[in-house]
């Protein structure tokens, strides 16, 4: 099954073309300060990540990739945009990351053979045709028994149209406009329910929060946020499923 929407790799693609990807203050900053509650919310739901294998399906740049293999996870980074896989594949060759267990390929999960202890899809399913196909049929695929599935995205809520569309993307300019198209935006209920259907059980279901940093806004002259998880629902949540053995 592809999945592929090419305006959205080509989106993605002129980030690396750019230089933004791993530019702290640059467009895709949000990334960066959203990125050590993501590690937070796998440790907490998977426990010790290290020796285990996982793949971050559209990986982008490596922002998340470089992030667990830090913590000794054998990772494999894979996305559809050739130019953001480029810069992933730079930054582990020059810089001191050099020797992490970390490998990126250039392709679709759908071309995935291996299976893996962790399969995380973080900041991606909106971002592709018939996303909860693309988790039933591409991301659980290469998920191995017993093993862990992972997606952070955004529900399909008014709130989540104010608030993580139209607020940051044409008020605050935290986001490059037109990163997210609400009409992908899936509900909590119907992500669980179709991994429910492959076997999954939710080990954990949390929310994102996002708030103002002022000293780093200050700091930098430009908006900055402190982000953490939570309980309560803030329309952008992270769900961690484990597939269970048929006995």
């Amino acid at each position: 099954m592809k999945s592929v929407v090419p305006h959205e790799v080509q989106k993605f693609s002129s980030f690396a073309l750019s230089r933004q990807w791993w530019s702290s203050n640059g467009a895709l900053r949000s990334l960066h300060m959203m990125n050590p509650v993501r590690v937070q919310f796998m440790q907490q739901a998977i426990g010790p990540l290290h020796g285990r294998t996982i793949l971050d399906v559209g990986c982008g740049a490596g922002i998340l990739s470089e992030s667990l293999a830090r913590l000794g996870a054998n990772v494999t980074g894979v996305d559809a945009s050739s130019d953001a896989i480029g810069v992933a594949a730079a930054r582990a060759k020059q810089v001191h990351n050099a020797h992490l267990p970390l490998s990126y390929t250039h392709g679709v999960v759908a071309d995935v053979q291996s299976l893996h202890d962790v399969v995380v899809a973080s900041e991606v399913i909106e971002h592709v045709d018939r996303p909860l196909e693309f988790l039933q049929h591409c991301c659980a695929r290469v998920t191995s028994d017993e093993g862990y599935l992972v997606v952070s995205t955004l529900s399909k809520r008014i709130l989540t149209l104010i608030s993580h569309v139209w607020l940051p993307e044409h008020i605050l300019g935290v986001l490059p406009e037109g990163t997210h198209d609400w009409a992908r935006f899936i509900p909590e209920a119907d992500l669980e329910r179709v991994l429910r259907s492959e076997g999954f059980e939710r080990v954990q279901l949390r929310y994102i929060a996002a708030s103002p940093n002022i000293a780093a806004t200050l700091a930098t002259g430009t908006l900055q946020l402190s982000f953490e998880l939570t309980d309560q629902n803030t329309g952008h949540y992270i769900f961690c499923g484990r597939r269970r053995t048929p006995q």
